[in-house]
């Protein structure tokens, strides 16, 4: 026994020593340090732990350097506007924005669809320089087209769009109807032979019909001389029964003379 549990210990101690050594190396893998190029599948490199890493927090740089940008000239000391002069702009530009989206959304007049108006670099232009509203143009005037006009707001179309999705289904559902009926009359027309099904159709029982009409006709054709010929027969018997009629009359008359009279 003191044998068995001594072994049973050393195999312990060496299972948690490997354990160990393997926990070790993973957590100090070289791949996952840098220190050696990433794998390849498909010819593409299998990303390491630490490239990772690095490309978040490039990412993070390069998403930090977009937002300085654009409170950057807030912050510049070189220029007048400071971010309290902007911040007076932001609320207006926002019921500005809201309002023009309550007219497309549930407006009940009609919108005339206006221009931008551009600046010599191709940019809008604002009624405050960098952070105001947006001028609006005239509409585009074409001698072809008359100016644009949006007489629908998303609420109309919205609805219109679900009365068609609903007028759709129900001729979805007759048109297959339809289907279904035009089907089961050409199963009836020309019978169903699918699935192992036997069933004969309307064509099928007319070419039969043919058929049996076309023996018919050869069988007609067939006893026409044979009833010509019983006929002549029939015309040769009579004056044979004409004569067997007399002769059995007058066999009568004699018998009847033979006869002893009472």
């Amino acid at each position: 026994m003191n044998a068995l549990g001594k072994t049973l210990v050393m195999i312990n101690t060496l299972l948690a020593i490997l354990a160990l050594v393997w926990s070790t190396l993973l957590y100090l893998h070289p791949r996952d340090l840098g220190k050696l190029e990433p794998r390849k599948e498909y010819d593409y490199h299998v990303p390491s732990e630490i490239d990772k890493r690095m490309a978040a927090l490039l990412q993070a740089y390069r998403y930090r350097d977009v937002e300085t940008e654009r409170v950057m000239p807030a912050k510049a000391k070189s220029e007048t506007e400071n971010l309290a002069d902007i911040m007076k702009h932001i609320t207006p530009n926002r019921f500005f924005y809201e309002q023009e989206l309550t007219k497309l959304k549930s407006g009940l007049k009609e919108i005339e669809v206006c221009q931008l108006k551009l600046d010599a670099n191709g940019m809008p232009e604002l009624d405050v320089p960098k952070y105001g509203k947006p001028i609006l143009g005239p509409p585009e005037m074409n001698a072809e087209m008359p100016p644009k006009k949006i007489t629908q707001t998303l609420e109309m179309i919205a609805k219109e769009s679900k009365d068609l999705k609903n007028q759709f289904s129900e001729l979805s559902k007759e048109a297959l109807k339809t289907i279904e009926q035009s089907i089961e009359i050409t199963i009836k027309v020309n019978g169903d032979t699918f699935n192992g099904n036997n069933s004969r159709g309307l064509l099928d029982v007319r070419e039969e019909e043919a058929i049996l009409k076309r023996k018919l006709e050869e069988e007609k054709i067939y006893l026409l001389p044979i009833l010509a010929d019983i006929g002549l027969q029939v015309d040769n018997f009579i004056p044979r029964k004409l004569s067997l009629e007399r002769t059995l009359y007058a066999l009568r008359q004699r018998w009847d003379e033979l006869q002893p009279k009472k």
